[in-house]
């Protein structure tokens, strides 16, 4: 079964090459859970293959939300761990750059 926007692409089918051709339908809105490195505003996407246990890693600027929500209840209720391996993945990002 393809998406609402692109019903003929299987998400198995999906490759770094695939051109996906969104927001002729809907807006992309990304509303974030954790904090970090700002990647729900950035271009490039990690899908999880439960099934088949694998990623596919795509990079394209129609994934780009149109809106990103950031609201702060979220992190809030992050767990320790999980803040502390945030920020030190925030961290590192601004010390690559």
């Amino acid at each position: 079964m393809g998406s609402y926007e692109n019903p003929s692409i299987e998400v198995e089918d999906i490759t770094s090459f695939t051109e996906l051709k969104f927001e002729k339908k809907a807006k992309l809105i990304a509303i974030p859970t954790t904090s970090g490195t700002g990647s729900e505003a950035s271009f490039g996407i990690a899908l999880k293959d439960l099934k088949e246990k694998h990623k596919v890693i795509l990079g394209s600027h129609y994934i780009i939300p149109y809106i990103v929500i950031l609201d702060l209840f979220f992190p809030s209720k992050m767990p320790k761990k999980l803040t502390v391996a945030t920020g030190f993945d925030a961290l590192a990002h601004a010390v690559e750059s």
